[in-house]
């Protein structure tokens, strides 16, 4: 699997519009960036990392779930999501079940609200549902969606389209 991947991969990995991936880019409120850009000005290449990747694709999936970029950003500056980016390489399916991204905001008369983002297994995010009265939850099913852009680009790397 290359160490660097151009817009073009990220976006057919990621299943996502290139021009979409472009904003994220350029809008300073997500906090993305290329690992490396080889000069400066339109036209010149970006190169991301692995990493770059995976937070690019949950950036896409949180925006398509309505989050907003300040919300975004948060998460993927959280060191248990970086850690949990980084470990997905390695999960099974069934490691991949087990995990989703919760993001529990309190209801409040404030803004802006408490919010608190972590990753949990199905069973405790719907115990969690149980004993809560002024909370929403968004879940995200991280694990899949990891496992599924993991693969996408084991097969990539196989069908020598890289």
């Amino acid at each position: 699997m290359p160490d660097f991947f151009q817009t073009a991969e990220i976006a057919r990995f990621v299943e996502m519009p290139e021009k979409r991936l472009t904003k994220f880019v350029e809008s300073p409120g997500y906090g993305i960036s290329p690992s490396i850009r080889a000069k400066a000005g339109k036209g010149a290449p970006r190169l991301y990392s692995r990493i770059d990747l995976l937070k690019i694709g949950l950036t896409w999936w949180l925006f398509q779930a309505g989050f907003r970029s300040q919300v975004i950003a948060c998460v993927l500056n959280l060191e248990e999501v970086k850690r949990l980016l980084l470990d997905s390489r390695h999960w099974t399916r069934e490691d991949a079940s087990k995990r989703v991204l919760v993001v529990k905001r309190e209801m409040a008369a404030y803004e802006p609200p408490q919010m608190l983002v972590f990753v949990a297994s199905p069973d405790e995010v719907a115990a969690g549902l149980r004993e809560t009265e002024r909370h929403a939850f968004q879940v995200l099913p991280i694990g899949y969606l990891l496992f599924r852009l993991w693969g996408r680009m084991r097969e990539g790397e196989t069908s020598g389209s890289l």
